[in-house]
C-alpha cells in the first residue's frame, strides 16, 4: 500500500501536533520521519482552522535554517493550499480563505531567522535604534566591512583619537609582551571572536590587573627551602633521579631569584620555561633511596608538587593577564565597531539578530506590538538554533510582555511550535548548542497548566527496513553509551514504513587486503588505497555488478502487491560523504582514472582547484608584470600551458620574462604572444573591474574550451571559473576594491579554506562528493561513508582558539606569545583549560551525531568504508561503532 493508503504508526501524534493549536509543542523528529510534512500541516491548520486560524498567512511566521529550505517550505505550502482549493466547493467559506491565503502567500513571513529579523527591524527601526533604510550585509560584505573597521580603529588609535587611550595602552602592553597584532585581530574578527559574539558577551570596562611576578617569585623561598632540606636529609643516594630532578628545579628557581630584577615579560618567559614535572612518575626516583620507602617518596612528591603548583600559579596569573588584556582590546574594538557599523546603517547577520533581541528584551511596548503581529510562530531545525534565536522566538511567543529574562517567559499556549532532532545537532561551530536545545525543551515542558508538550514521531518513510533496523541497533549503543543532559541525547528508535527489499542493505568495505602496502604511508596511503577501492566499487555498481545494487524506482510507483519497483543505479544515485575535505583530491584522481563522473558539492577546496589557482596566478602576473615568479607560473599554468623545457629554452635563447621587454628571441612566438596577452590584461586592469578581468583571461586563452575538452570534471572546472568571476564581482560590489585588493583577499580566503565549490547542473548524472555538513537535509539512494571511522584533520590554521562560556557570558582564549628572549610560549590560563576539557567532550559527542547524520542520508543502501586507523582524534574507539 502507498503512504496515503496505510496510516503511519504515530498518526495520533501527527494529528495532535498539527491540529491542537492551543498547545505549545516541541516535536522531535528523527531523520526521514517527514518533519517538513508535519510542519506544512501545522502551518495550514494555523491559517485555516475555523476556531483559531485567522486566514491571514501574514500572521503565521515560519522560520527555517537556510534560504533554500525557506523557498521549499513556501512552495510546499502553496502546493497544499492549491490542492485544498481544488477540493473545496466554489463559494464555500473555506474556498475564500484558501484564495486569500494564496494571494498573500508571497508576503508571508516564511524566512530564515536572519530574513525574519530584518523584516521586523524594518517595521520598528526607530525603537531598535537602526537606520530605517539600513543596508543588510551578506557574509562577504560583512567580512570586508569588519576588516575596514579594524584598519580604521587602529589608525584612530595611532592618531591618538579621544576615547581610545585605554585600548591604545593595552595594545601597546600586548605588543611589548610579544603578542602579534595578527593574533589580536584574529581574536577580534575570527571565528568565535569577540566581534561575532558581541551580543552574547558582557562588555569589559577594564583590563585585568597585572600580577606582581617578582613578589610571587620571592614567595617561593619557603617551599624551595622545604624541598632542598628534604632532599638533603631524606635521600640516601644523591644520584637518585627524583632527588636530582627536584634539586635541579630548586637550583633553577634560586638562580632566577638571585639574578638582577627583570622586566615582567622576561621574568614570565623564564618562569614558563622552568622544567616542572607533571606527575610523580615523570619525576622518577626509587623508593629504596628514601627514608621511609614509599612514604618518603610520597613526601618528596608532595613537597615538589607544592612548589610546582606555586610556579604554575605564577604562570597562570601571567597567562590570564595577557590573554585577558587581549580580550579587553578585542572587546574595545568590538564595541566601537558595532556602534560605528550601526551608525553607518550597515547591519551584518549578527546585528540583525542582536538588534532584534535587544529590542524585544528592552522595549516592552515594541515587544507587545510585535507579539500582536503574529498568531503563530513555527521554527524548523531547532537543534541548530543559537542563543539569540531562542531568545527572539520566546519573547515573540510570550503570553504578556512582562518577562525580564527569556527563561522566565510564559508562552501563549499554542503560539510556538518547534521541530528538531537533537541527534542531528552538528553545527556547534555556528553557535548551535545542544545544551540550549535541552534547556528550551525543559522550558516548554515547564509551561503552566500543561500548555507545553514534547512529542516524538517515529515512523521513518525514507529508509528500507533493513537499514532502519541496522541504524536502530548501532546508534542505540552509540548514543546510549554517551548520553548526558546538555551534551548528548538518548537515541529514539524509528519504525520503517517502506516494504522489505531484497539483498543486503549495509556493506562494510574493509582495507584488510591492503594491509602492509606502502609501509610508512600512514593516512595518505590509506586514502590512496581507499580511493582506488571506492572507484572500483562505483564502477561495479554502475556496470558489471549493477543488479546487486538495485534501488527504489520512485518514478515507476508501487507494484500491485504493495512492493517497490526497482532499477539499477545511476551515477547520480550515489553520494560519497566525507567528514572533512582533507585529501579530497586523492579521491577525485581515482574517480577520474576509473572514468567515474563526479561533482564536488560544497567542498572547502575551491581556491585550491587548479583552474582557480591558475587563474589567480595569471591575474597576479597581470596586476604586477614585474613579479617574475608569478609571470613564469602564469605561462606554466593550464591557461597557457608551456612546459618547463619550453620556458627554459626561451630563457636560454635570451628571452626575458618581462611583458614589456622591447626585444625577445625569434622562434618562441607562442610565448611572446602569451606575454602580450598578459600585457593587455595589465593595461586593462587600470580600468576593468576584477570580474571583467577574469572573463577577459578566460576569453583570450580559450580557457573554457580547453577545460571542456580535458575530461570528466570539465563542467565543474568551468563552473568554478564562473564562480571566481562572481566572487570578484561580489567583492567589488561590497566595496572591496580593485584587482590589487581582490588578489590578497582571495589568497587569504584560500588559506582559510572557507570557500566552496561552485554548484553545477543538479540534473547531471554524476556521483556526488560532499561533506556530511553539506549533505544535511538531503537523501541519496546509495551513500558511501568515506573513511567511516577515521578521524579527519583539525581543519584549520587557527593560532587563536577562543572558547565562549555562554553561562558566564565571557570568553577565554589561548594563544602563543613571542616573549623576550625568543621564547615562544603557549599562554593558556586555567579557566581556558577547564572550558577546553568540556569542549573536547562536546566535540566528541558531536562526532557521534555527525556519523548518525551521514548514515541516515541513505534511502536504499549504505556502504561504510574503513581504511586506516579506526579511532577518533582523542583515541576514543567509539568512532568505529559503524562496524
Amino acid at each position: 500500500m502507498s503512504r496515503a493508503e496505510r496510516p503511519p504508526i504515530d498518526k495520533a501524534v501527527r494529528d495532535r501536533v498539527t491540529r491542537e493549536l492551543g498547545t505549545t509543542f516541541l516535536l522531535e523528529a528523527s531523520a526521514g520521519t517527514g518533519k517538513t510534512h508535519v510542519l506544512v500541516d501545522r502551518y495550514v491548520s494555523c491559517v485555516l482552522d475555523p476556531e483559531a486560524g485567522s486566514g491571514d498567512v501574514r500572521t503565521v511566521a515560519a522560520i527555517t535554517f537556510t534560504e533554500k529550505a525557506a523557498g521549499e517550505l513556501r512552495q510546499r505550502v502553496r502546493e497544499r493550499f492549491e490542492q485544498l482549493a481544488g477540493e473545496s466547493s466554489p463559494g464555500a467559506p473555506r474556498a475564500a480563505l484558501l484564495r486569500q491565503a494564496l494571494e498573500a502567500l508571497d508576503d508571508a513571513p516564511i524566512h530564515t531567522i536572519h530574513g525574519f529579523a530584518a523584516r521586523l527591524l524594518r517595521e520598528f527601526p526607530v525603537e531598535a535604534g537602526v537606520d530605517p533604510a539600513f543596508e543588510q550585509l551578506d557574509a562577504l560584505a560583512g567580512e570586508l566591512e569588519a576588516g575596514r573597521l579594524w584598519e580604521t580603529w587602529l589608525a584612530d588609535l595611532a592618531a591618538g583619537e579621544s576615547g581610545g587611550a585605554d585600548a591604545r595602552r593595552w595594545l601597546g602592553r600586548l605588543l611589548r609582551a610579544g603578542v602579534r597584532l595578527d593574533t589580536v585581530r584574529e581574536l577580534a574578527l575570527g571565528s568565535s571572536g569577540v566581534f561575532g559574539e558581541r551580543y552574547d558577551l558582557e562588555s569589559l570596562p577594564a583590563a585585568p590587573p597585572e600580577p606582581d611576578l617578582a613578589a610571587g617569585l620571592a614567595a617561593l623561598a619557603a617551599p624551595l627551602e622545604r624541598l632542598r632540606e628534604f632532599c638533603a636529609t631524606a635521600c640516601s643516594d644523591s644520584g637518585d633521579k627524583g632527588c636530582s630532578g627536584a634539586l635541579d628545579l630548586v637550583e633553577r628557581c634560586e638562580r632566577l631569584m638571585s639574578e638582577p630584577p627583570a622586566a615582567p615579560d622576561e621574568l614570565a618567559a623564564r618562569l614558563l620555561r622552568l622544567p616542572v614535572k607533571s606527575s610523580a612518575g615523570a619525576l622518577g626516583g626509587r623508593q629504596g633511596n628514601w627514608h621511609g620507602g614509599a612514604e618518603g617518596k610520597a613526601e618528596l612528591w608532595g613537597r615538589y608538587s607544592a612548589l610546582g603548583h606555586e610556579i604554575a600559579a605564577l604562570g597562570d596569573a601571567y597567562a590570564g593577564f595577557v590573554t585577558g588584556l587581549a580580550v579587553a582590546v578585542a572587546d574595545a574594538f568590538s564595541r566601537w565597531a558595532g556602534a560605528t557599523q550601526l551608525a553607518l546603517g550597515r547591519l551584518d547577520f549578527t546585528d540583525l539578530l542582536g538588534c532584534l533581541r535587544d529590542l524585544l528584551a528592552g522595549d516592552l511596548a515594541a515587544r507587545a506590538a510585535l507579539q500582536q503581529r503574529f498568531d503563530y510562530v513555527l521554527v524548523d531545525e531547532f537543534q541548530d538554533t543559537d542563543p539569540l534565536q531562542a531568545e527572539i522566538v520566546f519573547y515573540l511567543c510570550e503570553r504578556e510582555p512582562v518577562a525580564a529574562d527569556w527563561r522566565d517567559v510564559v508562552l501563549a499556549p499554542g503560539k510556538l511550535f518547534v521541530v528538531g532532532d537533537p541527534k542531528q545537532s552538528i553545527y556547534r561551530f555556528r553557535r548551535a548548542d545542544i545544551a540550549l536545545y535541552d534547556e528550551v525543551k525543559g522550558l516548554v515542558q515547564a509551561q503552566p497548566e500543561g500548555a507545553g508538550v514534547v512529542e516524538v514521531i517515529r515512523q521513518n518513510f525514507r529508509t528500507t527496513p533493513a537499514l532502519v533496523e541496522w541504524a536502530n541497533r548501532v546508534f542505540d549503543d552509540v548514543f546510549g553509551a554517551d548520553a548526558e543532559p546538555g551534551r548528548q541525547p538518548h537515541y529514539e528508535e524509528v519504525e520503517p514504513y517502506r516494504p522489505p527489499a531484497a539483498g543486503p542493505r549495509v556493506a562494510v568495505l574493509l582495507g584488510r587486503e591492503y594491509a602492509g602496502r606502502g609501509a610508512g604511508g600512514g593516512a595518505e596511503q590509506a586514502r590512496r588505497d581507499e580511493a582506488r577501492a571506492l572507484a572500483a566499487l562505483l564502477v561495479a555498481m554502475h556496470d558489471g555488478d549493477a543488479e546487486r545494487w538495485r534501488v527504489q524506482d520512485r518514478e515507476a510507483g508501487a507494484r500491485q502487491d504493495g512492493g517497490e519497483r526497482t532499477r539499477v543505479p545511476r551515477w547520480s544515485d550515489v553520494a560519497l560523504l566525507f567528514r572533512a575535505t582533507t585529501g579530497l583530491e586523492t579521491y577525485e584522481q581515482a574517480l577520474r582514472e576509473a572514468g567515474v563522473p563526479y561533482r564536488v558539492e560544497g567542498g572547502k577546496t575551491y581556491f585550491t582547484r587548479r583552474e582557480v589557482a591558475d587563474a589567480l596566478l595569471c591575474l597576479r602576473a597581470a596586476d604586477d608584470p614585474g613579479d617574475g615568479p608569478a609571470l613564469y607560473g602564469a605561462l606554466h599554468s593550464s591557461f597557457f600551458g608551456f612546459s618547463d623545457d619550453e620556458l627554459f629554452l626561451f630563457w636560454a635563447a635570451g628571452g626575458v620574462f618581462d611583458v614589456y621587454a622591447a626585444r625577445q628571441p625569434e622562434g618562441h612566438e607562442a610565448i611572446v604572444t602569451a606575454m602580450a596577452t598578459l600585457r593587455e590584461l595589465h593595461r586593462r586592469s587600470r580600468e576593468y573591474e576584477p570580474h571583467e578581468l577574469v572573463a577577459e583571461l578566460v576569453r583570450h586563452t580559450h580557457g573554457a574550451e580547453f577545460l571542456a575538452a580535458t575530461g570528466l570534471d570539465g563542467g565543474q572546472a568551468i563552473a568554478n571559473l564562473e564562480k571566481l568571476a562572481e566572487q570578484a564581482r561580489a567583492f567589488t560590489r561590497a566595496g572591496g576594491g580593485g584587482l590589487g585588493a581582490f588578489l590578497p583577499w582571495a589568497a587569504e580566503a584560500g588559506d582559510s579554506g572557507g570557500e566552496q565549490e561552485s554548484q553545477v547542473d543538479d540534473e547531471a548524472d554524476v556521483v556526488h562528493l560532499s561533506t556530511i555538513h553539506k549533505a544535511t537535509g538531503l537523501e541519496y539512494p546509495i551513500v558511501v561513508l568515506v573513511g567511516g571511522a577515521r578521524a579527519g584533520g583539525s581543519g584549520g590554521r587557527e593560532t587563536v582558539k577562543p572558547i565562549v562560556d555562554r553561562a558566564g557570558r565571557r570568553l577565554a582564549v589561548k594563544f602563543k606569545a613571542e616573549l623576550p628572549g625568543g621564547a615562544a610560549c603557549d599562554l593558556e590560563p586555567a579557566e581556558y583549560t577547564v572550558l577546553n576539557e568540556r569542549e573536547k567532550e562536546m566535540a566528541a559527542s558531536e562526532l557521534r551525531r555527525l556519523l548518525y547524520v551521514a548514515a541516515t542520508r541513505a534511502r536504499d543502501r549504505l556502504v561504510v568504508s574503513c581504511f586506516g586507523k579506526m579511532t577518533t582524534q582523542s583515541g576514543d574507539p567509539a568512532a568505529g561503532v559503524l562496524l
